[in-house]
């Protein structure tokens, strides 16, 4: 520690073919900047350049020389020059810098955000040393980000989901990430070898700061945007704080569902952590210690100059030279009651500052748009059925809105999240009533979303229906066309981009692992896998050929071999043994996409002597 030693800063330059240099006596304002909210650490300094005096050491430094700042043999900064001025101004940053400087594209999906972040580096070229454990989920596209935006914006998403801070640091190791500490070190400074070492927060320079609302906010919403619609998932507000300072909103945006649980954490954690009048001050000079670094926390003492408490640091410069070792402080406090709390001593009035509003309505599985159908969004679902009945179970004879319930009509309950008047279609449940559209016109007070599952309620025709379907897992399509149909041309397209496509094993292959069943034939799963990519209204629970045909017979929509020419989308059945999907017709001929077929993925010409028959999903 900087107790037991006296300071004796050394520049040290390194040239490729050449012995390190100690050029400390030649350079003079040296400084080093370290920010919180930037990856790479600054260092300035000037060198004396005189052209016409032989007796001037001629260092010649350029951009791309490698220099180290080191303090009683110990690496305090090591960079690389970027910047030499024709008057000897030097400027040189650590390997941060490099995150900064190039533009890459990234795209991830449900991927834990510690392997995003290697991602990131790895396209950069920079080395990862420690990165702790941040499983939160992330999925997102950056287009031209640089490595340290895409840092940033994963981290601030790991705040969110955790209430905690992190820090991110380029060295000698590479990159390393860790949580912001919250307990505060002792700094001391050795000014000479007879002298005793001191804690610095003993002794300030000028100290200037501010108390704003300008970064506070008392209200959270959390939503998504998926297919041009917007959900909210969870909201959260203090009603104190908005009587106190005015309605204040943040409105954050994920590009995942979390779940529910999550969900409800990451929205308290947002308004406690926004919910607080910003307490911000700079020193403008304290005697310098190396281990002071920007997120460490100090404890200070000074009530009189408006500094008590802990405090993190988010911006230090490091003076060497002149008067010692020096730095400039800016702080930020650590120990904050929340906003409407500020002034308060009656605990009553603590209490009720922090009592917050929180509501969660979860949100849809936010897949992108290869989870839509027809303008609509695919959810996991949990259906029940119900009849109109003058029970708690069922809830009267009256909707939420007031009409009376008419079982002739296809309605449903739906969570709160889900405006009245949207359609629902029914998928994956098995049975007769997939591809079935319903419209929400009612609510339930255990109609929710649990887990990222919707539930919902489906309104039967008669009570011994509802008794006999009973409660159903499967999907629903929310929102679009109805009819549970994405177009023939969407279907066939997702079909063709799986071409090539080969199993890494006999019978292992992604589309069984999709369904729970890998390791059988796996043509039906593939048909089913390309409806559910789609939203082609086929059933997509099925693993059997025949169970496939039986559903389209049983709805008229099965046409024999001979007797029909097949449609682009149709699905193209061999007996009970194997299926595909068409893709053109002709006189004599058809050509299909097929799923485990020699093994792999492939199209194929099909002459209709060798077809059963057509599964006509289209009409």
């Amino acid at each position: 520690m900087a107790a037991g030693y006296v300071d004796e800063h050394k520049l040290v330059l390194y040239r490729d073919g050449a012995q390190p240099r100690d050029i400390t006596a030649f350079a003079s304002d040296m400084t080093l900047t370290d920010d919180l909210d930037t990856l790479a650490a600054e260092l300035t300094f000037t060198t004396f350049i005189s052209p016409w005096d032989k007796y001037t050491p001629k260092l010649a430094l350029a951009p791309g020389d490698k220099v180290r700042v080191t303090n009683q043999g110990k690496t305090v900064f090591s960079g690389i020059i970027i910047t030499v001025t024709l008057d000897g101004g030097v400027t040189a940053y650590d390997r941060g810098w490099y995150l900064n400087k190039s533009e890459i594209v990234l795209q991830v999906n449900n991927l834990a955000a510690d392997q995003v972040i290697r991602k990131a580096c790895a396209k950069a070229g920079v080395t990862v040393g420690k990165v702790c454990s941040l499983p939160t989920k992330i999925t997102q596209l950056w287009t031209g980000s640089t490595p340290a935006d895409i840092i940033s914006d994963v981290l601030n998403t790991c705040t969110s989901a955790t209430g905690k801070q992190y820090r991110h640091r380029v060295d000698d190791s590479g990159l390393q990430v860790e949580a912001l500490p919250t307990a505060p070190i002792k700094a001391y400074h050795k000014p000479a070898k007879n002298i005793a070492a001191f804690d610095i927060t003993w002794a300030l320079g000028q100290v200037s700061g501010e108390d704003s609302t300008q970064d506070t906010y008392n209200a959270v919403v959390i939503a998504a945007e998926d297919d041009g619609k917007a959900y909210i998932g969870a909201q959260a507000s203090n009603a104190a704080s908005v009587k106190r300072y005015g309605f204040m909103q943040h409105i954050e945006t994920v590009t995942e569902n979390p779940g529910t649980a999550v969900l409800g954490q990451m929205v308290k954690n947002l308004l406690k952590n926004a919910d607080k009048v910003g307490q911000t001050r700079s020193i403008s000079e304290i005697w310098g210690c190396d281990e002071v670094t920007s997120g460490v926390v100090l404890r200070f003492n000074s009530p009189a100059f408006g500094i008590k408490g802990n405090f993190r640091i988010t911006r230090v410069e490091h003076h060497y030279g002149g008067a010692g070792h020096t730095m400039a402080l800016e702080i930020t406090a650590l120990e904050q009651v929340r906003a409407a709390a500020e002034g308060k001593t009656d605990a009553a009035a603590i209490k009720a500052a922090s009592t917050d509003k929180v509501q969660v309505f979860g949100l849809p599985d936010l897949s992108g748009g290869s989870d839509s159908s027809a303008g609509g969004t695919i959810v996991k679902a949990l259906f029940t059925a119900y009849y109109p009945a003058a029970n708690a179970m069922e809830g009267g004879y009256l909707d939420a809105q007031g009409n009376r319930l008419d079982p002739s009509k296809k309605t449903c309950a739906a969570p709160p999240s889900v405006p009245f008047g949207t359609k629902i279609t029914v998928r994956d449940t098995g049975t007769s009533l997939d591809g079935t559209t319903y419209t929400v016109n009612d609510r339930g007070g255990a109609i929710q979303i649990k887990n990222g599952v919707y539930h919902f309620d489906l309104l039967m025709s008669s009570n011994a229906e509802c008794n006999r379907w009973g409660r159903k897992n499967g999907s629903a399509i929310i929102g679009g066309s109805g009819g549970g149909s994405g177009s023939a041309v969407s279907f066939i397209n997702t079909a063709l981009g799986e071409v090539g496509y080969k199993e890494s094993g006999k019978d292992i292959n992604k589309y069984g692992q999709w369904a729970g069943h890998n390791g059988v034939a796996w043509c039906v799963y593939f048909v089913c896998w390309c409806a559910y990519k789609s939203g082609a209204p086929i059933p997509t629970s099925y693993g059997y050929v025949g169970d496939m045909s039986s559903y389209f017979k049983s709805r008229g929509k099965y046409k024999s071999a001979g007797s029909y020419k097949p449609k682009a989308g149709d699905l193209m059945i061999q007996g009970d043994r194997h299926i595909g999907i068409v893709i053109s017709a002709g006189a004599s001929s058809c050509e299909t996409v097929e799923g485990n077929c020699s093994n792999s993925v492939k199209r194929v010409t099909r002459s209709y002597a060798e077809i059963s028959g057509f599964c006509t999903p289209w009409g």
